[in-house]
Parts: C-alpha cells; structure tokens; sequence
C-alpha cells in the first residue's frame, strides 16, 4: 500500500481552497520560506506539513492563527516564519517533557529572523480554562492537544466562539480512530459544515507511525486533517 493514504473531499466553495491546495501541492516538493534549523527542529510535525504551513500563512489575507499544543514550536515556527501573521498559542506543557524554555528560545529565533513581522502571544493554560469570546476571531485553527475522542469533541466546543464563520481547521494524529470520531462529534455538536478536507494518514489501520518514520524524520508524523469549516449558525 502506497503511504500516505489521502482523500480529498470538496462540498461547497471558499476562498481558502485554492490556496490549500497551492499549499498542499509546494509542500510536496518541499518548498517554502523555512530556514534549515525550522525543517530540522525536534518536534511532533513532519518536514512537508511544516512547508505546508508556512506556504499557507504565506498567501492568507488577515492571518490570524490560534494553536493548542505547541511542545517545542515546530508547528508555531513553521507558520509564521517570514509570514505576516497574528499568533495565539496555548499550552500548559504538562506532557512530554513540558520544554516550555526551548520553546519560547524557538519562538525568539523565528521573530528575530522574521524581522518581527509575525505577532506570537503564548497563554500558558489548559485549554479547556479559557474564556474563548474574548481573546479575539481566528481565520485559521491548529489542535495538537490532548487526544482522546472527548478531547477532540471539546477543541471545537469549547473554542467556537473563537472561531470565525468561516475557519480553516488542522488536526495532527490524524491516524488515530478516536481522534477522528471526537472531531467528527465536535463538528455534528456545533453544528458546523465541513467545505473542502484532505484527510491524510500515514498508517493503515489507526495505528501510529513508527518513531523511525515520524517526528521531524517524517513527511507527515502521524496524519493530519486540513479541512475548510463552516459556522452554520451563530
């Protein structure tokens, strides 16, 4: 079997499709703005999502960019790298290893090399303790939190009001059965539409990738959703 498995699904029109699939299509041939030290960075990201990324910002009018779960910066590094982008991050750095200094000496590197043009605000928090109808409206959403289905249902729950009507939304371990499920209930329960999605897994049968073929070794880590969202009410 051919790896990566991905479908791609489009079910209405949006103005962030096109420059998904432009995106999607530079990272596959592993071009983008990123520094050396940004592709080679530990972290829970592969090296063409971390392109990805960072062509996405590139082309987004107004970016304003909201991540949970953000380790050593490998993700928050690789989109706002060169990119004019507003950034919110959110972790409370309680599991592997919790490197909360290598992350913001990660961040520092970016801003400084991006000439400042990338605003990064860091709240050091359980995600599910924010009061999300005050921190501001985010066109573009990355959950890279906890990863149980609850887990999932709840960083589209909680985070809603953060949201604006119309969002991009990214998901990693994408492989995974229960993280799936937990957004597809979240999606259902908000009563959210899903426009356009490339679903894209590494393994076949919901299991993760093998520590040799993930991280920053890897393409894609461990699968990632990248999808166009849509409020269907306020």
């Amino acid at each position: 079997m051919h790896l990566p498995i991905i479908n791609i699904q489009k079910n209405g029109e949006s103005k962030y499709i096109d420059i998904i699939q432009n995106a999607f299509e530079k990272a596959k041939k592993y071009e983008s703005k990123l520094s050396d030290w940004i592709i080679t960075m530990e972290g829970m990201s592969g090296v063409q999502y971390r392109h990805f990324v960072n062509n996405l910002f590139e082309n987004i009018e107004n970016s304003n960019y909201l991540e949970i779960g953000c380790w050593k910066g490998s993700t928050t590094c690789s989109a706002a790298y060169k990119n004019l982008i507003k950034t919110y991050c959110i972790d409370n750095w309680k599991e592997f290893g919790g490197p909360k200094d290598q992350f913001s000496n990660n961040i520092s590197r970016c801003m400084t090399e991006s000439d400042d043009k990338c605003d990064i605000e860091l709240v050091e928090n359980d995600f599910r303790k924010l009061q999300y109808d005050n921190i501001g409206k985010y066109n573009v959403y990355m959950f890279d939190g906890p990863h149980s289905q609850d887990d999932q249902r709840d960083a589209l729950i909680v985070v809603k009001d953060a949201l604006e009507d119309e969002f991009i939304f990214i998901c990693d371990d994408w492989n995974w059965g229960e993280v799936r499920e937990g957004t597809r209930q979240g999606l259902e329960q908000s009563n959210m539409k899903v426009i356009y999605s490339i679903d894209l897994r590494t393994t076949p049968d919901n299991t993760t990738c093998s520590f040799e073929n993930g991280y920053e070794r890897s393409d894609w880590h461990n699968g990632y959703y990248i999808s166009v969202i849509k409020k269907l009410n306020k």
